[in-house]
């Protein structure tokens, strides 16, 4: 690790004082206090200590491993490689400042120095993963208020296209959410969007008519940073088994679906479904669809299944 975060800063009592965040930032915020959180769900990789050698990272050290970007805070840092206690909130990464506040609610003691905690006596896994939660908590009460607001996700004017064009001059729905977040490269997978979702709002926008296509637009600024969809559970569990019983000669095939006690077995029911569906009396389009399912509830990776 190259740089270590340490920070501390004047808290108040307020649990949300001013210059709050736009949406864009509140966002990025959100998405990289969960890759923290993500990170250090494997307790191996926290560190407990001053050992600079250990494999395993403190919490002031993981904002720069997540990819916090702390370039235009460096002047901020002092001599010791320590953010000072007087700095304001903009004058650290919004990561930080989010877990300081989190910290100094439970521990203003520490100062805001980050790294005082996360090694203090006695400081345990569970601690940090509680203190990472807290952050995050409070991040998203700051961006309910952003959404509550009219001016929080100004849509006004946008109209959205099937396709869309790298320049910004014709927007599609994904890339329209990308523009608001803030990327400077437009993506129809921005990173704070589960790739699962996106890649079914991505469908509904290049499938709908130019008329119901703008009713995404309301939905948009929901989107980030909900969590894995597990689109593949909704299509395996929920989706199909209706489509097949609307075949109306398949009602068995159905009850062993719905009786499947765990994603192996129901693999195997999909596939056994599959190769009924391909009979005489059955249908094709079907078949491919359990075949496509079984395939998916058999990958290890969540994303791998949801796409």
């Amino acid at each position: 690790m190259d740089k270590k975060i340490r920070t501390s800063i004047e808290y108040g009592n307020e649990t949300n004082p001013g210059n709050t965040m736009d949406y864009a930032t509140i966002q990025n915020t959100i998405y990289h206090l969960r890759n923290l959180h993500q990170f250090f769900s494997n307790p191996d990789r926290w560190r407990h200590g001053d050992d600079e050698n250990a494999p395993a990272l403190r919490l002031d050290e993981a904002f720069h491993f997540v990819g916090v970007d702390d370039d235009a805070y460096t002047q901020n840092i002092d001599s010791d490689n320590t953010y000072s206690g007087n700095l304001e909130r903009g004058q650290i990464p919004d990561p930080v400042w989010f877990v300081r506040q989190a910290m100094n609610t439970v521990a203003p003691e520490f100062g805001g120095l980050i790294y005082k905690w996360n090694d203090a006596p006695g400081r345990i896994y569970e601690d940090v993963m509680n203190l990472i939660t807290s952050a995050l908590d409070l991040a998203k009460t700051e961006l309910s208020q952003i959404l509550a607001s009219d001016d929080g996700f100004d849509v006004a004017g946008l109209a959205l296209h099937r396709w869309a064009e790298q320049d910004g001059s014709q927007l599609c729905a994904m890339s329209a959410l990308s523009q608001k977040l803030g990327h400077g490269h437009l993506t129809d997978i921005p990173a704070e969007v589960d790739p699962g979702l996106a890649a079914l709002v991505n469908l509904l926008n290049d499938r709908a008519s130019d008329e119901t296509r703008q009713q995404l637009i309301s939905r948009l600024k929901f989107i980030p940073n909900t969590g894995r969809t597990e689109l593949c559970t909704l299509i395996s569990e929920g989706l199909f088994p209706r489509m097949i019983w609307d075949c109306g000669e398949f009602k068995e095939e159905v009850f062993i679906i719905m009786n499947c006690e765990n994603e192996i077995a129901l693999a195997e029911a999909y596939e056994g479904t599959s190769r009924r569906f391909l009979e005489r009396d059955g249908s094709g389009n079907i078949a491919i669809g359990c075949s496509t399912i079984s395939a998916a509830l058999k990958a290890n990776d969540p994303v791998q299944q949801d796409l």
